[in-house]
């Protein structure tokens, strides 16, 4: 078996998405639709919810640590705080696709939470 570096264990992929669900007490359909994004219906007109997590690795399909820890910072801020999903994640979710949305720059890069 392959040895990690000690600096790539916290984003290596690790936790399902329905344990990871589990333990952050949080329904999976909302932890799928932070880390994945979701499609919305609105007025016959189909829209995306982008993803407010890049989930580390290829697969998609698990969490690492560092994943774990902006889910959790982002479900203790929505929901201990009371605070709307839009005025949490303004400030530092910059994906390419929203850049361009929002008329940034092209050089306007994806920030995790975990680095706030």
């Amino acid at each position: 078996m392959a040895r990690l570096k000690a600096d790539k264990v916290p984003a290596t992929p690790a936790y399902p998405l329905i344990e990871a669900a589990h333990y952050l007490n949080l329904p999976l359909s909302t932890l799928r639709a932070w880390c994945l994004g979701q499609p919305l219906r609105a007025d016959a007109k189909t829209r995306r919810f982008e993803h407010l997590i890049r989930l580390d690795g290829d697969q998609r399909r698990a969490l690492s640590f560092l994943n774990l820890v902006e889910a959790h910072v982002l479900a203790a801020i929505r929901h201990k705080h009371h605070i709307p999903l839009p005025v949490v994640v303004a400030p530092w979710t910059t994906s390419p696709s929203s850049c361009e949305a929002r008329g940034r720059s092209p050089g306007c890069t994806f920030k995790p939470m975990a680095w706030i």
